[in-house]
């Protein structure tokens, strides 16, 4: 037990990292244990569980901690019950729709990539066979069900090819 001020205070450890298929932790902010904090933090896996950070006092070293922790929702000391459930529940709710957001962003780059390696491919074809835009794309549509594969993916091997066959310029770069 610590005393700070005349009201003792229990000092836990912060653990080494947190136990597998953890959904949701409340974490207390605490000075003294800044660096183990970080520490931990930083194992914490990707996605990260739903956080809530438990604070006993506001001072700009604490929200720094706060911030950097990820927090969703912040709890002042003494924890009152009123109020702990509402915020659970929200903070949750938030959490998967960020993680829904993160799928859907992660989702449209990739098809977003996929179409620009279209699009290179017919320039390629355009350029190489003397295609218009139209007939190119069937090109590449064309080769593509020949192999029973996606168009990004015939689009991707036929760029690749291309550049490999490009020979380095003086810089050594294609």
């Amino acid at each position: 037990m610590r005393r700070i001020g005349c009201q003792p205070q229990l000092i836990w450890p912060v653990p080494e990292r947190l136990p597998d298929r953890t959904d949701i932790l409340i974490l207390a902010i605490e000075d003294h244990a800044r660096e183990d904090l970080r520490r931990f933090l930083r194992t914490l896996p990707n996605p990260a569980p739903t956080l809530l950070a438990i604070v006993g006092y506001e001072n700009p070293a604490t929200l720094q901690l706060v911030l950097e922790s990820g927090a969703m929702a912040v709890l002042s000391r003494p924890i009152k019950p009123f109020g702990l459930l509402t915020n659970l529940a929200i903070t949750r709710n938030v959490w998967k729709q960020n993680q829904q957001l993160a799928r859907d962003a992660r989702r449209f780059k990739r098809k977003v990539m996929g179409d620009q390696m279209v699009l290179r491919a017919k320039t390629i074809l355009m350029a190489g066979e003397g295609l218009n835009e139209d007939e190119a794309h069937r090109e590449l549509r064309a080769r593509a069900m020949k192999r029973r594969i996606a168009i990004e993916i015939m689009a991707r091997e036929l760029v690749e090819m291309h550049d490999a066959a490009i020979p380095a310029g003086p810089g050594g770069k294609t």
